[in-house]
C-alpha cells in the first residue's frame, strides 16, 4: 500500500513539473519576409517609419529604422518582448521589406 501511494505522488509530482511554465524563448534576430518585386531602400524606408509611426502601440516609442537592400534593421527601446516581437511583424508585413534585423532593446 506504502508503494501505491508513492507511486502517487512521484506521478503529481513529475506532472506538477511538467506543467511548470517556461520563460519565453528569446525573439530571433532576423526574419524572413516574403518575396516581392525590387523596391528602392529610400521609399522603403519612407514607409516602414509611416508604418511605425501609425501604429499606436509602437508610437510612444522612439524607434529607429534603416533600410539597405530591403533588409530592415530596427533599433531603439521598447518596453516589452510584446513590442519588441509587434515591430518586427509589422515591419516584416510592409512589401518590398526583405528581412527584419530586430536590435531594439526591451528595458522594461
Amino acid at each position: 500500500m506504502k508503494n501505491a501511494s508513492l507511486l502517487t505522488v512521484l506521478m503529481a509530482a513529475s506532472l506538477a513539473a511538467g506543467c511548470a511554465p517556461m520563460a519565453p524563448a528569446p525573439p530571433p534576430a532576423s526574419l524572413p519576409a516574403p518575396a516581392v518585386g525590387p523596391v528602392d531602400d529610400a521609399s522603403l524606408a519612407a514607409r516602414v517609419q509611416a508604418a511605425l509611426a501609425d501604429d499606436a502601440a509602437l508610437r510612444p516609442y522612439r524607434i529607429e529604422a534603416l533600410v539597405k537592400d530591403g533588409v530592415v534593421t530596427l533599433s531603439g527601446d521598447v518596453k516589452s518582448l510584446a513590442l519588441h516581437r509587434h515591430a518586427a511583424a509589422l515591419v516584416l508585413g510592409i512589401p518590398g521589406v526583405r528581412a527584419v534585423d530586430n536590435q531594439l532593446v526591451i528595458t522594461g
